[in-house]
């Protein structure tokens, strides 16, 4: 006779067993609604409208799934017309999606039926096995309701392949895509998508930018000539290169000036859209501040980058104190003094 403890723990254990399937069995169902959506993304070449490399991609970001995973409900909608009793069994939660995937991935259609009886009755290991070691003969059956489901295979797989075949042309006539984002240590990203003729033109814009400040930096280099050059050491003849700052704040010597990148002409171009507003309130409505305060924090900003700011051009600097505005420290003022910056304190 069971002891009262044995009874309470037996229960336990049934309560348990309970509600394990019947979360399993919500489960189930949850992943044969992602089956479908997965075979709605797949038939219409949705992914392919968001920069996504392929539908497993497109469920690793937008579901959350690792690719392993991805590449299992991908299987299961890309058979879901061949495999109808294991479709069904996963969508009323009678089969998981691992099961399912055993199945998609390795029994043909033929045999579609008996083996989805057999994974009711077998654990996803046992599956695998059973699949691997069975050398699957694919019969032709006789009969109507074997050629409606030929039928529905060809058309599915008609319409795979044409989706397979316009998806490359969709990715490339896709709108163009920009986002633009701050990353948790406040450094700046963004990320363009274009079609070719659109992306050529953005490339050349790129390019000139790039060249032009190439050509203004060594027509700078050249007018300057020793007072932005080489020092000549009157002892012994050496030479070092002090450097110059230039309108936009960047520090440049003779090794390094008339180099831009074409991170610079990206800077460049923004200049040059802020720069060509002709309305007041509108150039000071997208004017970039940067907000400083007087406690002293200021002083790591460095010298470049304050006469880049206090110049009159965007971004400005705007000094508080105690949460107020208030005018700059005297020492930000003789820095821009000495560069002859403009700035008014």
């Amino acid at each position: 006779m069971a002891t009262p403890a044995a009874r309470e723990r037996d229960a336990v254990q049934r309560d348990l067993w309970r509600r394990t399937a019947e979360v399993a069995g919500r489960l189930n169902r949850a992943h044969g609604e992602l089956v479908e959506i997965a075979t709605q993304v797949i038939e219409g070449g949705h992914w392919g409208d968001s920069g996504f490399r392929s539908a497993e991609h497109y469920l690793v970001v937008r579901a959350g799934l690792s690719p392993a995973h991805a590449r299992d409900v991908v299987a299961v909608a890309q058979r879901r017309v061949e495999l109808p009793d294991a479709r069904v069994a996963l969508r009323r939660g009678r089969l998981s999606l691992d099961q399912v995937a055993v199945v998609a991935h390795h029994v043909p259609q033929s045999h579609q039926r008996s083996m989805t009886d057999l994974a009711r009755h077998a654990t996803v290991p046992q599956l695998r096995r059973a699949v691997s070691r069975h050398a699957f003969e694919v019969r032709a059956n006789d009969g109507d309701e074997r050629t409606q489901h030929e039928q529905a295979q060809d058309a599915a797989l008609d319409a795979l392949a044409r989706s397979e075949q316009s998806r490359a042309e969709q990715r490339a006539c896709a709108r163009p895509q920009l986002s633009m984002h701050y990353d948790r240590d406040g450094r700046f990203h963004l990320r363009y998508s274009a079609p070719a003729t659109i992306g050529a033109l953005v490339e050349q814009a790129v390019k000139e930018a790039k060249d032009a400040l190439f050509v203004s930096r060594a027509k700078r280099v050249a007018s300057t000539g020793t007072q932005a050059g080489a020092l000549t050491d009157a002892t012994n003849g050496a030479s070092t290169d002090r450097p110059s700052i230039d309108a936009s704040g960047a520090r440049t010597t003779e090794a390094t000036a008339g180099r831009p990148s074409y991170a610079d002409a990206i800077e460049e171009i923004a200049n040059r859209s802020l720069a060509s507003v002709g309305s007041a309130s509108r150039s000071a409505h997208y004017r970039v501040y940067v907000h400083l305060s007087t406690d002293g924090a200021w002083s790591a900003v460095d010298t470049p980058s304050r006469c880049r700011w206090c110049s009159g051009s965007s971004p400005t600097a705007c000094f508080s104190r105690c949460g107020r505005p208030t005018a700059g420290p005297s020492a930000w003022a003789a820095t821009c003094e000495s560069c002859r910056c403009g700035h008014v304190g």
